[in-house]
């Protein structure tokens, strides 16, 4: 072989692995997110505390407690393309990337999670409910609503019935052509849930976390409040009379 041919074949050879480590690494970090909510969806069957689990398993340096966190699954523009482009490229060259497509079922799968624990909560229907949805962009500090979890949720509690009324403090204005008409969105986060029949927490801004459960329940007509994030103290929030459901922490 000539050199000019070897040349050319290793930079190809390495163009290529180049385009592998950047969508492995992004389908690891999505995988490792997606594993985690699986084992926090089992410990909700089994009993057990999915903050026990991550701090035993995260506590295994070969594991590290990073991307470990429960919760409506991932968004934004990088982990869901990057799925989607590494499974598309093995499918191109005849290999069925199994735990891509679970990876990314899971994910799917873990968005509606509100849903379920609303209609669990209202005996099957949450028609005419007033739903306070706090965070629209996929993750704090952010207008990006590229894959956003709540986009999904939002039209699902629309077609269920249910009256919603939303807030995130920067992405309003981006998520507005996502949401269905007749969304509310409001200027304060105390707009958004005064009077409501439940609580959501979608995006864990760090205004959100600081609310205090006691003044929260004040101003709502039910009690029932889900964190989508499990960034709310959990004993706080139940100690106040609060009915709360974090996602694999109620064993």
């Amino acid at each position: 072989m000539k050199s000019s041919q070897l040349k050319i074949r290793l930079c190809l050879q390495t163009k290529k692995s180049a385009e592998m480590i950047k969508y492995a690494a992004n389908s690891f970090l999505a995988t490792k997110i997606s594993f985690i909510n699986e084992m926090a969806n089992i410990s909700e069957h089994v009993g057990a505390n999915i903050d026990d689990v991550v701090r035993g398993i995260g506590s295994d340096r070969r594991i590290s407690p990073h991307f470990l966190n429960a919760g409506l699954g991932y968004g934004g523009s990088c982990f869901p393309k990057d799925v989607k482009a590494l499974v598309n490229m093995a499918e191109t060259h005849d290999y069925e990337p199994q735990m891509l497509h679970a990876a990314d079922r899971i994910n799917e799968r873990q968005r509606f999670k509100p849903l379920e624990q609303l209609l669990k909560k209202f005996n099957g229907s949450i028609e005419g409910k007033q739903i306070a949805v706090l965070g629209l962009a996929f993750k704090p500090n952010t207008d990006d609503m590229r894959y956003a979890p709540s986009i999904d949720i939002i039209h699902e509690l629309v077609k269920a019935g249910s009256i919603v009324c939303a807030h995130d403090p920067i992405a309003q204005n981006a998520a507005k052509p996502f949401l269905p008409n007749n969304v509310t969105l409001v200027e304060t986060m105390e707009e958004t849930y005064a009077h409501a029949d439940a609580v959501i927490l979608i995006t864990e801004w760090a205004e959100y976390k600081a609310i205090n459960p006691t003044d929260l329940l004040a101003q709502m007509r039910g009690n029932f409040v889900i964190d989508g994030r499990n960034a709310f103290d959990a004993d706080a929030y139940k100690n106040a009379g609060i009915d709360y459901y974090g996602i694999g922490r109620n064993s």
